[in-house]
Formats: C-alpha cells, structure tokens, sequence
C-alpha cells in the first residue's frame, strides 16, 4: 500500500499542489517570475520525484507523471500559497508519520531553494536575493 491511500482524493491533490505554492511564493518574490525559474520548478519535480522521502517521491512522481492535468487542477485552486501549505502542513501533522512529514517538508524546502537560486544573482551566479530569502524563511515557518 502506498502513502495515495492514506489521503483521500481532496487531501491528495493538495499535497500535490505543494511545489506549486512553493514555486510560486518563491518566483514572485522579486516581483517577476523568469523563465529560468519556470524551467527549474518541471525539473525540480522530476528530480523529486526520485529523492529519499518515500511520501516526497510518491506525491512529485504522481505530479511528474501526470503534470500538465495536475498543473491544470492546481491553476483553478482558489486557495492562496499560504492557506495550501498551511493546510499540506496540517495534514502531514495528521495523517504522516513524523520522518515523513519531515521528509517532504524538507523536499519542498529545498525545490525553494532550487527555484530561488535559478535566476542567479546580478553575474548569473546563483545567489538568493533578500526577498527570495525572506520568503524562504516564512516558508519554514508555514511549514513548520
């Protein structure tokens, strides 16, 4: 039994809606998403899709496998990043064992990262600005 029959199907699609907040918290918080960000997020599942976290890689590989209907549920979501992750974040504390909520509260942190550092800084270095890192660190805290 995998980690999709533990959540029902509403509970499911938020937690595949999760990087997609994360993306877009993060890529909006200079004020402008480019297309290397937009580029970064796609890989960035893919990759996730393989890490460690066994409930991570079971949500991004379901998102990587069907990503343009997942991409399509998530533009209708009427919720804000903030009330989605807050609610991904109430329901690992419910339904998720300690390590994997853990694991996949880590996983999304470090697509933020991924994402944050794909513009680079002013010599195309990978540097995070103050405002994507201020939103990196109220990430944690919604997360938390």
């Amino acid at each position: 039994m995998g980690f999709a029959e533990s959540f029902e199907g509403g509970e499911w699609k938020t937690l595949q809606f999760a990087p997609f907040w994360v993306y877009q918290v993060v890529s909006y918080a200079d004020g402008e998403i480019d297309d290397k960000e937009s580029d970064r997020i796609v890989g960035e599942i893919a990759k996730a899709a393989q890490c460690e976290s066994p409930l991570a890689a079971e949500v991004l590989k379901s998102v990587s496998d069907d990503y343009f209907p997942v991409a399509e549920r998530f533009a209708i979501d009427d919720r804000s990043a903030r009330d989605g992750l807050t609610a991904v974040s109430a329901l690992l504390k419910e339904k998720a064992s300690p390590p994997a909520a853990a694991g996949f509260k880590e996983v999304l942190m470090s697509i933020g990262k991924s994402v944050a550092e794909a513009s680079g800084g002013e010599s195309g270095g990978s540097a995070i600005d103050e405002s994507e890192a201020a939103i990196l660190a109220r990430l944690s805290e919604v997360l938390a």
